[in-house]
């Protein structure tokens, strides 16, 4: 029986027992009791496991959430060193291409000997 169920059913049994007091004995009564206090302890008990349920689905996502701020954390580290070596290979490339250059131009002249 769903929580609302039990709702509804707490409700028509006191609106019967306010319609059927002056009509009820004292064992009606206490069997209505004795029911609307098993339904209220129902009622919550599901509370009681829908807050533990929360908390756990809530456990699972703060660790989600801190992996996640990890992985961005790596990625950031990641994306800062490829800049580095972006940065470096183009500050290099004057210098690569002056010595490959000089390179070109020795063959050049080894070969224009021969």
């Amino acid at each position: 029986m769903g929580k609302g169920d039990r709702f509804s059913c707490l409700y028509y049994e006191v609106g019967l027992l306010s319609q059927q007091q002056s009509k009820m004995t004292n064992e009606e009564l206490q069997q209505i009791v004795q029911s609307n206090a098993r339904a209220i302890q129902g009622i919550l008990d599901a509370m009681a496991e829908e807050r533990q349920e929360n908390r756990e689905r809530n456990d699972r996502i703060d660790a989600t959430i801190s992996r996640m701020d990890d992985a961005i954390l790596r990625l950031a580290t990641l994306n800062e060193g490829i800049v580095n070596l972006l940065t470096s290979l183009d500050e290099d490339r004057p210098t690569i291409l002056r010595k490959l250059t000089a390179i070109e131009n020795k063959v050049d002249q080894i070969l224009q000997k021969d």
